[in-house]
C-alpha cells in the first residue's frame, strides 16, 4: 500500500568549517544522521585525524528547526572550545612540534625550516581556498543581530516569502 507509515525525514544538510589554530588548519564538520538513528555529530579533524567528538541525541519527533537549532549550536560550540584551547594539550600529544609552531629538534635547521615552510603554505592555501566559504556560513550561523520576525498580513497570517 503507498502512502502507509510515517514519514521518513532525510537527514538535515550539515555545516562545514576550516578553522586556523595553533598555526593549523583544524576542519570542524557537523551532521545529522536522520530520524532511524535521531543524533547530531560534530568532529574536528587535522589532516584526518579525529581531534574531538560530539554527539547530541534528539527525539525522533523533533522538528526540523529544532534539529537544526541543536545543529548550529553544537556546531559552534566545538568551534569554540577549539579556539579557547581544549584540545590544546590533546593536539600538542597527537601532532608534536607541527602544533603551536614549535621547532622540532634537528641538526639540519635549514632543512626543518624548509619543511615548516612548505606545511605553512599548504595550510595558508588550504584556509585561504575554504575563507569566502567559511565567511558566508559564520554569518549564516552566527548574525550579526535576531531577524526580526515576518510581518503579520492581513487577516493575521505572517507575509511568506518575506519581501526583499
Amino acid at each position: 500500500m503507498l502512502g502507509v507509515g510515517p514519514m521518513i525525514r532525510q537527514p538535515l544538510r550539515g555545516y562545514n568549517h576550516n578553522v586556523r589554530h595553533l598555526d593549523m588548519v583544524f576542519h570542524i564538520q557537523t551532521e545529522d544522521s536522520g530520524l532511524k538513528a535521531p543524533h547530531i555529530f560534530t568532529h574536528c579533524f587535522h589532516q584526518g585525524t579525529i581531534v574531538a567528538t560530539k554527539k547530541v541525541d534528539y527525539a525522533v519527533d523533533a522538528t526540523e528547526e529544532a534539529v537544526r537549532g541543536l545543529m548550529q549550536h553544537q556546531h559552534r560550540e566545538l568551534m569554540r572550545e577549539l579556539k579557547h584551547g581544549a584540545f590544546d594539550e590533546k593536539i600538542r600529544r597527537y601532532f608534536g612540534a607541527a602544533a603551536g609552531g614549535a621547532a622540532a629538534p634537528t641538526d639540519d635547521a635549514a632543512a626543518t625550516a624548509a619543511v615548516a615552510a612548505v606545511k605553512r603554505a599548504a595550510y595558508d592555501a588550504q584556509l585561504a581556498a575554504a575563507q569566502d566559504l567559511d565567511d558566508a556560513l559564520e554569518a549564516e550561523l552566527v548574525p550579526d543581530e535576531v531577524p526580526a520576525a515576518p510581518a503579520a498580513a492581513p487577516g493575521g497570517a505572517p507575509d511568506w516569502p518575506p519581501p526583499g
